[in-house]
């Protein structure tokens, strides 16, 4: 199983307090709202993140992605648990962003979802397999903003065979975010489909443009 050594594991620092208490990014003092929420209000309830995209998560986040996504999970996901055990416990699912089918052959698993599975084992939360993209989108990581947010415009439905989460409260996991148009997309799709609160947990933010 890959992990981190125990030095990179002890350097993941948590962001800290103050952050805007809608989209969790980091603020100078305590606000009832960040200006960039303020003017465009995201979709979801809440968003919060447990480092930065930087040393060593940066590195953990990627190997998620391109080697053992399942032991690295595994091994973040105590850490994970621990930052936002309250969250987690006034949630009725889990669920993840998912990628496109292609993505998932290629890679042959959803680092999300290998995440969220392993929370779930934690802490009894189920997963519930809520979502699908309907359409291939670009890498968003070769995007700028704007252009973020119009690759994954309408990308997320919910499944047609999923639980009744009408008026349920769910906690959208995923990776990394950056300019949160993914963790967007995907809290509108559940909204419009009932969901109660959409509450994203992240493991790592990325600098915003």
């Amino acid at each position: 199983m890959t992990v981190l050594c125990r030095g990179c594991a002890t350097a993941i620092e948590p962001i800290e307090e103050p952050v805007c208490p809608v989209c969790g990014r980091p603020v100078m003092y305590d606000v009832e709202m960040c200006a960039k929420c303020r003017a465009d209000a995201p979709p979801f309830d809440k968003a919060r993140a447990l480092s930065v995209y930087d040393f060593p998560m940066r590195e953990a986040v990627l190997g998620m992605k391109t080697r053992q996504g399942r032991g690295l999970a595994e091994f973040l996901a105590p850490r994970f648990v621990r930052a936002f055990r309250d969250d987690i416990a006034g949630a009725d699912w889990l669920t993840y962003v998912p990628v496109s089918p292609g993505r998932l052959r290629k890679r042959g698993f959803n680092q999300a979802k290998e995440l969220a599975e392993a929370v779930s084992q934690l802490t009894g939360c189920p997963v519930v397999d809520a979502l699908k993209m309907t359409r291939s989108v670009k890498d968003q990581g070769q995007l700028d903003k704007e252009k973020r947010k119009a690759n994954v415009e309408s990308a997320f439905v919910v499944r047609r065979n999923a639980p009744v989460i009408s008026r349920r409260d769910l906690i959208l996991i995923d990776d990394v975010m950056t300019t949160g148009s993914t963790a967007s997309a995907c809290a509108k799709a559940l909204k419009e489909a009932g969901v109660a609160g959409v509450t994203v947990l992240i493991l790592a933010r990325a600098d915003y443009a």
